[in-house]
C-alpha cells in the first residue's frame, strides 16, 4: 500500500504512468490532498534610503516586505540603538505579497549612522529571522571630533587648530569618554589628552 501526501502540482517524473504501472502490481494507492496553502510568513526584504543625505533635512526611507496573506502589522524603525525619532514606528495592513512601506526620518549628527526596521505581524510566522532589515547609511558633514582632556582649559588652543581645520570639535573631561560602541560612533576622531 501506497499513501501519497501531495498538493497535486506533479513536478518531476509520469505520475500517471508510476499510477498505472502501481495498479497492474496489485499495489493499493490513496492519497492524501495538501491543500492548506502556503505557511503563513511575513519578512522584510529590503530598505532603500536616498543616496544624498543631509543632516537636519527630513526624508522618506522606504521599507519593501513580502507576507503570503493579508496581514496586520507594526513595523519599528530604530536609529542605531534608539528609535527613529521623526516615526519610531508604523501600524498597517499589508496586502498578500509584496508591498513598500514608506517611513520618514531625518539624521541630526553627521556620519554613519545604522537604520534597523523590525516588523511585528499580529499572526503566525513560520520564520522570525527575516523579520528584520538593516543598511548603515554616511550622512555628510564636517568630521566631529571627541577631546577628552584631564585638565579643564587646557584644551583650548589645540581645539581652535582643529576647529580651523574644518573639524566639529565637542571637549569633555574624563568622566565624558563615551562607555558604548553607539555613542564612540558619533565620531570621526577621538583624542584623548592627559587622562
Amino acid at each position: 500500500r501506497v499513501v501519497i501526501l501531495s498538493d497535486g502540482a506533479q513536478t518531476e517524473g509520469d505520475l500517471v504512468g508510476a499510477a498505472a504501472r502501481a495498479q497492474e502490481l496489485g499495489v493499493r494507492m490513496d492519497h492524501v490532498l495538501l491543500d492548506a496553502g502556503p505557511p503563513p510568513e511575513v519578512a522584510l526584504t529590503g530598505m532603500d534610503v536616498p543616496s544624498e543625505l543631509r543632516a537636519g533635512a527630513p526624508f522618506t526611507l522606504r521599507l519593501r516586505a513580502f507576507t503570503t496573506a493579508e496581514t496586520e502589522a507594526r513595523v519599528r524603525l530604530f536609529q542605531g540603538t534608539s528609535p527613529n525619532g521623526a516615526e519610531p514606528f508604523r501600524d498597517l495592513t499589508l496586502p498578500e505579497g509584496e508591498s513598500e512601506i514608506e517611513m520618514r526620518s531625518v539624521v541630526h549628527v553627521p556620519g554613519p549612522i545604522t537604520y534597523r526596521a523590525v516588523i511585528e505581524p499580529s499572526g503566525p510566522d513560520r520564520f522570525e529571522a527575516n523579520d528584520t532589515w538593516s543598511e548603515t547609511v554616511i550622512v555628510p558633514g564636517r568630521p566631529r571630533v571627541l577631546y577628552v582632556e584631564g585638565t579643564p582649559g587646557q584644551s583650548t588652543s589645540f581645539e581652535r587648530a582643529l576647529s580651523a581645520g574644518e573639524l566639529d570639535v565637542e571637549v569633555r573631561g574624563p568622566r565624558g569618554i563615551p562607555t558604548s560602541v553607539g555613542e564612540l560612533e558619533g565620531f570621526d576622531f577621538l583624542v584623548v589628552s592627559d587622562v
